[in-house]
């Protein structure tokens, strides 16, 4: 048994008081849970909430079974944040279709708690968030080769390039006479901290690259640039973005939330709108 911080993807109800949960854990990776609801009172469990699992398996093979430990967060459903919901549904798709589950892949949670933080919280900045996810899966999944040792002299000022051959990263020295085939490197995807709308709109682009040139042929999920339609076109629709708020440390888990309720021995209620299964 473990007990984790996650972020919840999906939730699906099965049966009466059964429910299948997606999450991207810290230190557990891609999860799907089954927890049961008991008791009287339910709050409303939404899809983007921050949450803590306790998890038991009963034996190989068998679901993984969720205990919620404490809850915050998520994104309410209306007509102002269908947004959200769309750029969650991709992300989903994105994670649920290309990781494997219980493979551990801290530097994708940290993005993806980044990237719910901004949605839940509107402040505008999703499409860097959603960009650094998709290209932090691209890298979880081997596909970017080369980015540590080009980043140094990337802070040193020198333009980065991938080559959409290889998905290798390299300098303008590297690329040598192949530099012409080469696509520029956002600097947001190196570690820049405050990036435009159209920096933003240069690393969406490359990602879909990778994506559509390395990852589907993988994966053999086509369903994945469908996904992205919703999120491109509500990217089209941004015109100013603010710069990103850097903290030292952010909480996992809202406290107050904590004391508020703790959910070890309370059931959850299922959103109204909330976003389907896989």
């Amino acid at each position: 048994s473990w007990t984790d911080h996650a972020v919840l993807l999906t939730v699906a109800k099965v049966a009466k008081r059964t429910l299948i949960l997606e999450v991207m854990t810290d230190n557990y990776g891609r999860c799907r849970a089954v927890t049961t609801l008991d008791g009287k009172a339910a709050p409303v469990l939404l899809p983007g909430s921050f949450m803590e699992l306790h998890c038991t398996n009963d034996g190989f093979g068998e679901p993984l079974q969720a205990k919620l430990l404490d809850i915050s967060g998520g994104i309410i459903a209306s007509s102002r944040n269908d947004i959200g919901l769309q750029v969650l549904a991709a992300a989903k798709d994105l994670m649920v279709t290309l990781l494997q589950e219980e493979d551990p892949a801290p530097e994708i949670y940290d993005v993806t708690y980044d990237l719910m933080t901004s949605l839940v919280g509107e402040d505008k900045r999703w499409p860097y968030h959603y960009a650094a996810l998709e290209f932090a899966v691209m890298c979880e999944l081997g596909l970017v080769h080369g980015i540590e040792v080009a980043r140094p002299a990337f802070r040193q000022g020198e333009t980065i390039y991938l080559s959409p051959k290889t998905g290798t990263v390299v300098t303008r020295e590297q690329a040598g006479a192949f530099l012409d085939r080469m696509i520029p490197m956002p600097g947001m995807l190196m570690g820049k901290k405050n990036a435009n709308v159209a920096e933003d709109r240069q690393a969406l682009e490359l990602t879909g690259i990778i994506l559509e040139r390395f990852a589907l042929p993988k994966a053999g999920a086509d369903n994945l640039m469908e996904s992205r339609v919703p999120v491109l076109n509500a990217f089209r629709r941004v015109r100013e973005i603010p710069r990103a708020q850097v903290t030292e440390q952010r909480p996992r888990v809202d406290e107050e939330a904590r004391r508020r309720r703790l959910m070890s021995s309370k059931p959850l209620m299922v959103a109204s709108r909330s976003i389907g299964g896989q």
